[in-house]
């Protein structure tokens, strides 16, 4: 994680990309959610909206069928910070509902 603390988010991500293709590989879905939520974090960093809600839309489905409320919380406020920036606030609103 050099790369994200010297701020270089398009490199962070192609790493982060690297490690879900692993996590694919060995069938790691509680894990691979977690690295699509910091992809999701990247994405927004990088104002990507529709790519970070996409992966943030990707781990609630992990999450939900592992049954981690606790995770799926953080993906679903995520995704309310992501409307938010969009300048869409309800949609936003509706994440913390």
């Amino acid at each position: 994680m050099i790369y994200l603390n010297k701020g270089d988010y398009k490199t962070t991500l192609i790493k982060v990309q690297n490690t879900l293709d692993h996590f694919d590989y060995i069938d790691n879905k509680p894990t691979k959610a977690d690295v699509l939520m910091t992809m999701g974090y990247l994405e927004y960093t990088l104002e990507n909206y529709q790519r970070s809600l996409k992966h943030f839309n990707s781990a609630i489905k992990i999450y939900e069928d592992y049954d981690d409320e606790v995770y799926l919380s953080y993906a679903k406020n995520n995704i309310g910070l992501v409307f938010a920036a969009m300048g869409n606030y309800n949609k936003s609103r509706i994440c913390y509902e």
